[in-house]
């Protein structure tokens, strides 16, 4: 599956800008290194942006997030992606939904007390994600906090991995284990 997403981001920079960001209104497809801002500074990182596959909103009553939803931009050079995305965003769900059941059960409420906040249409965000490498350049991505539930992490074997902090002890790099995410 790794091979399969990085596949996409190795690809020639005139096949992913086919899929740029800036041709999707649902904010899906590929930004280039430097090409977001993270505290004013440029993340020195490169994705694509896919999310769960809906039919776009075209209620003009419904709430202004509703225009998040819609297609992705899938690369042609890769037909394959469509298909990993799919069996992996179910694989991604079915681990989160395990995930909030445990953490009400932790809370001392019943295991299905965020079923109707994310039922059957939870919003998934999946970022395919290149560091290119160049430390000179400065923060591959800055300081931030994901704008979710839960985020699960999938890290490159062999990678350093990523830091997380916590408020009383600081940054901390996580390195990838074998056989995890």
């Amino acid at each position: 599956m790794t091979e399969v997403l990085l596949d996409d981001l190795r690809a020639p920079l005139e096949d992913k800008r086919r899929v740029e960001m800036l041709r999707s209104p649902h904010f899906r497809g590929y930004t280039r290194a430097g090409g977001e801002l993270t505290q004013g500074q440029a993340d020195w990182r490169e994705q694509i942006d896919i999310a769960s596959e809906r039919a776009p909103s075209d209620d003009p009553a419904a709430p202004a997030y509703m225009r998040l939803e819609g297609p992705n931009l899938w690369p042609e050079q890769l037909p394959g992606l469509r298909g990993v995305f799919t069996d992996w965003e179910a694989r991604c769900t079915s681990v989160a939904r395990r995930l909030l059941q445990s953490w009400a059960l932790a809370l001392g409420s019943p295991a299905h007390v965020f079923d109707s906040a994310f039922g059957d249409r939870p919003s998934t965000l999946i970022k395919l994600v290149r560091y290119p490498g160049r430390e000179e350049r400065g923060q591959g991505v800055g300081a931030h906090k994901d704008p979710g539930v839960l985020t699960l992490l999938v890290i490159e074997p062999a990678r350093p991995a990523c830091r997380s902090r916590r408020r009383r002890a600081g940054w901390t790099l996580r390195r990838c284990l074998a056989r995890s995410w």
